[in-house]
C-alpha cells in the first residue's frame, strides 16, 4: 500500500464496492460510508487524501456536504470529486463553484480513475506502464517495461504482433482464487449496472416530459358579467344620489324662501304695530268710521307673556280714550291669537323655546302658546280687567269685546314632513309672527 487514503461516500452498496475495488487496484486504502452525515462525522477523526462524493443521498445531499466540508478550515483543503450520474457543463460549474475539483461519472473505467489519481498525485503509475506481455514467437526480441515510472522513456520497443494463444489454465492458480476473481468481476458488473440504472432513473422524468405531447392551450376565459353589473349598479346609485341631492337643495331653497317671506311678514306686522303706537287713531269724522270695520292695530306678543298685559294694555287705553274723545260709538273688538311654538322641557320644570339649530322633529312639544301648562300665565292681567271696568262706567257708548282666535294666520308654518325637517329657529320665527293681539273698530250704524 502507498499509505494514501480515499473516502467513498455513496448510499449505493454496489457503487461503493465498485469504486473501492478500482481505488484499491492503485494501492489506496479505501474507507466508505453511506450518508453525508456519516462522512462529516468521519472527518472529525480522519483526514483522507481524497473524497469521492455521491450527489443524491438520503438526508444531506452531496452539494450540501461539499459546502460544509469546504467551510470548515480543518477539512477545506481535502480534494473532493463528485461521484455521480449527473452530467453536463451546468452541473460541473455548480460543483466547482462549491469547491469540488470535478465530476467522476459512475460509469467510470479504470483508465479514468488512474488519470484522476495521477492528477492528484495519489499514484506512482504513469501512462507508459505496460501490463505483462503475452507469449511471443520464439526468437522475437522484447524490451520489458519493468522499470519504475522514472526510468520509462518514449523509446520503449513493443513486441511484434502475434496471433492470440488459445486459453490455457495458468499453473499455480487454484479454483478458490478463480472464484474470488469471478466474484469481484461480478461485483464490478453489478456496480456498473446499478450505476446505469440510477442514471436512467434520473433521466426518466426528463425523457417522459419530452415524449409527452404539449399541454393543450387553455381557452381564453369568458368575460365575467359581474364587474359590468356592479359598474351599472354603481352608476344608477350615483344618479339616484344626485337626484336626491338636487331635490334636497330645491327643498332647502323653497324653505329658505318661505322663511324669508315669514320674516318679511313678521317685520310688516311689527312695523304696523309700531306705526299704530306712534300715531293717533285717524277718526276725524263719524262718517269715516261708519263705513265699516277698521283694523286699528296689531300688537305682537312675545312667547311666555300674557297677551293682554303690560304695554299692550296701555295701548288699548290710549285707543279707548281717543275714541271717546272724538265722540265715536261702537264696538272695540280685541282678538288674541296664539302662535304654535317648538318647545323643549316638560310640565314639571316648564317649557322654553328650543335652540334655533334643533331639528323640528327633536322638539319635546309643539303646542299653542295659550295651551294649559305651556306658559302658565293668565291671558288677561289685572290692569286689563280695570280697563274694562273704567271703559264701561265712563264711556258706555263704547263696547269692548274680547275674542280668541279665528281667521287665517298671517304666515303659514313650514312643512313639518320635509326632508330634512325645518329647524326650531325657522319654525319659531313663524310662530312669533302669529302670536299677536289684533284690535278692530266696528262703528255703530
Amino acid at each position: 500500500m502507498s499509505g494514501k487514503r480515499a473516502l467513498v461516500v455513496d448510499d449505493s452498496k454496489s457503487a461503493r464496492s465498485f469504486l473501492s475495488k478500482l481505488l484499491e487496484g492503485h494501492q489506496l486504502e479505501v474507507d466508505s460510508v453511506e450518508t453525508a452525515e456519516q462522512a462529516i462525522d468521519y472527518l472529525t477523526r480522519h483526514r483522507p487524501d481524497v473524497i469521492f462524493m455521491d450527489h443524491l443521498m438520503p438526508g444531506m445531499d452531496g452539494f450540501q456536504a461539499v459546502q460544509t466540508i469546504k467551510t470548515n478550515p480543518q477539512t477545506a483543503t481535502i480534494p473532493i470529486l463528485m461521484y455521480t450520474s449527473q452530467e453536463g457543463e451546468l452541473y460541473l460549474g455548480q460543483a466547482r463553484a462549491l469547491g469540488a475539483l470535478g465530476v467522476l461519472p459512475k460509469q467510470v473505467g479504470p483508465a479514468d480513475v488512474r488519470k484522476v489519481l495521477q492528477q492528484l498525485h495519489l499514484t506512482t503509475e504513469t501512462a507508459a506502464t505496460v501490463a505483462p506481455a503475452a507469449p511471443v514467437a520464439p526468437g522475437a526480441d522484447t524490451v520489458a517495461a519493468t522499470e519504475s515510472p522514472q526510468n520509462v522513456t518514449d523509446t520503449t520497443v513493443q513486441a511484434p504482433a502475434v496471433p492470440a494463444p488459445a486459453p490455457v489454465i495458468l499453473p499455480g492458480v487454484d479454483a478458490e482464487t478463480l472464484r474470488e476473481e469471478l466474484t469481484g468481476l461480478r461485483r464490478q458488473v453489478a456496480g456498473y449496472i446499478e450505476t446505469q440504472r440510477e442514471r436512467l432513473v434520473a433521466e426518466l422524468p426528463h425523457r417522459l416530459r419530452e415524449a409527452l405531447p404539449p399541454p393543450p392551450v387553455p381557452e381564453p376565459p369568458k368575460p365575467d358579467p359581474l364587474p359590468w353589473a356592479l359598474a351599472i349598479a354603481a352608476g344608477l346609485a350615483a344618479l339616484l344620489l344626485g337626484g336626491l341631492l338636487w331635490m334636497e337643495r330645491q327643498h332647502s331653497g323653497d324653505l329658505a324662501a318661505q322663511l324669508a317671506a315669514a320674516a318679511s311678514s313678521a317685520q310688516a306686522v311689527a312695523a304696523q304695530a309700531a306705526r299704530a303706537q306712534a300715531t293717533p287713531l285717524a277718526v276725524a269724522s263719524a262718517g269715516a268710521a261708519a263705513d265699516g270695520v277698521q283694523q286699528l292695530t296689531v300688537l305682537p306678543v312675545p312667547f311666555g307673556e300674557a297677551p293682554l298685559a303690560g304695554a299692550r294694555v296701555d295701548r288699548l287705553r290710549e285707543l279707548v280714550t281717543q275714541l271717546a274723545a272724538t265722540g265715536h260709538s261702537g264696538t272695540l273688538e280685541i282678538r288674541r291669537f296664539a302662535g304654535r311654538f317648538c318647545l323643549m322641557g316638560d310640565r314639571g320644570s316648564g317649557y322654553s323655546l328650543a335652540q334655533d339649530g334643533t331639528a323640528y322633529d327633536k322638539c319635546d312639544l309643539v303646542a299653542d302658546a295659550d295651551t294649559t301648562g305651556v306658559t302658565n300665565v293668565p291671558a288677561e292681567s289685572l290692569g286689563f280687567a280695570n280697563l274694562l271696568v273704567e271703559a264701561r262706567r265712563s264711556h258706555p257708548q263704547l263696547r269692548i269685546e274680547v275674542l280668541v282666535g279665528g281667521g287665517d294666520v298671517p304666515q303659514p308654518y313650514p312643512d313639518a314632513g320635509a326632508m330634512p325637517p325645518p329647524t326650531a329657529g325657522q319654525w319659531n320665527a313663524v310662530a312669533a309672527a302669529n302670536n299677536r293681539v289684533e284690535v278692530r273698530w266696528l262703528p255703530d250704524a
